[in-house]
């Protein structure tokens, strides 16, 4: 049962050390390089107000990419 909590916690860890390993000014330099274009036919946010809507999760009913067990 400790087991779920002990992954989140490595989890929260790495990102932690993660982000002490970041340089804000490569990061702008990156986003700099981003085009100013309005989104693609899809992306564009809501407009009214509400956070946009999760994705679909992947249809796993048809065997998707899951493996199939071995008897």
């Amino acid at each position: 049962m400790n087991q779920p909590r002990t992954e989140a916690n490595a989890l929260v860890d790495y990102l932690q050390q993660r982000a002490s390993r970041a340089n804000r000014g490569i990061f702008r330099r990156l986003l700099n390089r981003v085009p100013d274009v309005p989104p693609q036919p899809g992306d564009e946010l809501p407009t009214d107000g509400q956070p946009p809507a999760p994705p679909n999760p992947p249809d796993r009913s048809r065997g998707g990419s899951r493996r199939q067990r071995t008897a």
